[in-house]
């Protein structure tokens, strides 16, 4: 069998351009990875690090909901014990006033301040997490 110089040639260039093209497309998808992989990375991080504005708000919402419902309500079980924890630990107020006020519960200025930047949506949700909350709360209990 002969075959002519011109034509192993260009079989060749053709393999060496489909080589080409899989490689390109190997590296585009190694790539996308590696940002998918950064991006994790610094939402973790921030998370770790735990400084003010390191986490948007709606990064910790996708966060809270990729969590399952006991997780969800040990959350919100747990954050009063935070909100005492930060009060107990700051120093006292030369002028004999608690700092922060604490009210009752402990945390309810903070709340307060909080409540005034929510939106109709976020009063909304609030709203319903807590007539949920209410209505479950006198429901008998249910085997799990």
């Amino acid at each position: 069998m002969i075959v002519l110089k011109s034509t192993m040639e260009a079989a060749l260039e053709t393999e060496r351009a489909r080589h080409r093209c899989e490689m390109q497309s190997l590296v585009r998808q190694y790539g996308s990875a590696l940002d998918r992989v950064s991006a994790l990375q610094k939402t973790m991080s921030a998370w770790v690090r735990n400084a003010p504005g390191d986490i948007t708000p709606n990064q910790m919402a996708q966060m809270f909901y990729a969590q399952d419902d006991r997780w969800q309500a040990a959350f919100f079980n747990c954050m009063q014990g935070e909100v005492r924890a930060h009060h107990d630990a700051l120093p006292p107020n030369p002028s004999g006033w608690p700092t922060p006020c604490p009210g009752v519960p402990a945390g309810e200025a903070q709340w307060c301040h909080m409540a005034q930047h929510l939106d109709d949506s976020g009063r909304e949700t609030i709203a319903a997490m807590h007539d949920h909350a209410t209505y479950q709360a006198r429901q008998p209990e249910t085997l799990t």
